[in-house]
Parts: structure tokens; sequence; C-alpha cells
């Protein structure tokens, strides 16, 4: 079951601690849209970004 992420709580910042705990780098910050990315396909829902 993938993870449901809550982009409300980051508030779309590039500081998200989210970014930090994935292991596989499936959370990104993207600077021209300034905006959280998951990318789904890396996601393993290990649940550490929760």
């Amino acid at each position: 079951m993938p993870i449901l992420f809550n982009f409300k709580v980051c508030d779309n910042a590039s500081a998200c601690n989210g970014i930090g705990a994935c292991p596989v780098k499936a959370i990104t910050w993207n600077d021209e849209q300034k905006t959280l990315v998951v990318d789904n396909s890396k996601c393993t829902s290990c649940g550490l970004c929760a």
C-alpha cells in the first residue's frame, strides 16, 4: 500500500524532514516549482517520512 503524503505538513518547504528521512530518496524538492515531489516508483512504503 503506498504512503499517502500530506504536503501541508511540510508546508512545501525545502527543509521538510521527510526529504532527509527517506532512505531511497523518493522525496525531493523542486526549486523551479517550489514544491515537494514524491517519486512513487522509488517509494518502498517504509513510513519513515511520516
